[in-house]
This record gives structure tokens, sequence and C-alpha cells, in this order.
């Protein structure tokens, strides 16, 4: 699948937010950019910039470096764009939407609704029940909601994510896995056909062992405890020799 300008402001705009979309096309075509020139440029404040930047950040779409000025002494963050990572997320995004989706239908479909004619609130069987029925925004009479129209709509987008998912290639990878392939760090393969390993003790063999440390932990303090009562008996009898 190619990276598209579409796929790349929808995956940017999920994780960063669509304030950091101008950002983003600023520094796209530009390597190893100060924050403080970002933020003059964009006429942001620096505080802004630098939270805009540490949300891409997190998502491994931008990198840093640093050199500490010389005059002022401080460091001084230097920013490259890096859209390395936009197909892996872009595939991890439609798969969460796809397992949220199939929760929330169940919900749908398993549980009686109902909502406020004003639109103020929606509420489940068990809370209607609590405000006996009645809004607790409006205080109007809450009516039961006919969630066919929605669950039709979740469907149709379930059954659009499971085709789009199909198609994700098997060659997409993560930055860390990608990573790990520059630095010729080979993933573990796992045969699914190799037979399992047995374990040699069992687990009443580990127990009893673990049992057997313990009380001969027990028995060393008992013996320190007597060897003290016997230290205070000696040291009574050498007072009595004294008087």
């Amino acid at each position: 699948m190619k990276l598209t300008r579409a796929i790349e402001e929808e995956v940017i705009t999920s994780i960063a937010g669509e304030d950091v979309l101008e950002l983003v096309s600023y520094i796209k075509e530009k390597t190893n950019i100060s924050e403080f020139v970002i933020a003059e440029d964009l006429e942001k404040e620096i505080n802004t910039t630098r939270n805009m930047l540490y949300r891409l950040l997190h998502a491994n779409l931008v990198s840093f470096t640093r050199k500490k000025d010389k005059q002022k002494g401080w460091y001084i963050y230097y920013w490259t764009y890096s859209e390395g990572n936009i197909l892996h997320l872009y595939w991890e995004s439609k798969k969460i939407r796809l397992e949220d989706l199939k929760l929330r239908l169940l919900r749908e479909e398993t549980t009686v609704f109902f909502s406020c004619p004003e639109g103020c609130i929606r509420l489940d069987f068990d809370k209607a029940i609590e405000f006996d029925y009645l809004c607790p925004e409006c205080g109007e009479l809450l009516m039961q909601q006919d969630s066919s129209a929605k669950t039709k709509e979740m469907k149709k987008e379930i059954k659009e994510l499971e085709t789009l998912v199909l198609q994700k290639p098997k060659t997409v990878l993560s930055f860390s896995a990608r990573a790990d392939a520059r630095r010729g760090i080979k993933a573990p393969v796992v045969d699914e056909n190799a037979p399992k390993q047995k374990f040699t003790k069992t687990v009443k063999e580990i127990a009893s062992g673990g049992a057997t440390k313990k009380k001969t932990v027990k028995k060393t303090t008992v013996k320190k405890a007597i060897k003290k009562k016997t230290v205070k008996k000696t040291t009574v009898k050498k007072a009595t020799k004294k008087k």
C-alpha cells in the first residue's frame, strides 16, 4: 500500500491532533531545524511548539538531536520529521477501531437504551431506573431508543474495516522492528509444530522445596534466640558473685 497525503494526515490527526498538521507540513522537507526557528516561523509560543513536537515524538514521527548553546548555556533541540512509522500506525488504528466497533455493537444489541427527547443524555436500562425514567439534566421523561439504525451503520463500517484489514501487506513493520532489522537483529522464529517443552519438576516438588527453605530459616532464628537467652543468664551469675 502506497503512503498518500490523505493517509498521512489521517494518522497524524488521530494521534497528535489536527493542529499539528501545519507543523508537519513546515518541517517535512527540512532536517535538524531548531525548535525556536519552528516556533518563530509558525508564529507560536515555544511551549506550544514543543508540546506538538512531543506528541509527534511519542508516535516516533519525529527525531531530534540537541546541542548546547555556548553563550546561553542551555540545550537547543533540533528536529527532523520521519514518515517511516505512518503506515504501521495506520494499520494499527484500523485494527483498534474494528475491535472497538465490535464491542460497541455487542453492547447496542444486548442493552436497552433510553434517551432524553431534548437530546441531553442517553442512559442504559439500569441507569434509567435509578433516575425514575426522568432526564437528570432537564427533568423530561426518558424515551426508549430504537438502536436499529445505529447498529446497521456500525455493521456496515465493521464489514468495510474487515475487508480493509485483510488487505494489510505482511511487510509493514513498526519503527522499532525496522530499526532492529537495520542493526541486524532478527526476530525469533517460532515453530508451531515443534513439541512443547516438558518440565522436569512437578508443582508439588517445587512447592515443597520452597517450604523446606523457609523452615530452615525459622530454625536458625530460634537457635539465635536461645543463644541470646544464655548470654543473659551468665551475666546475672557474674553480677551475683560481685555482690
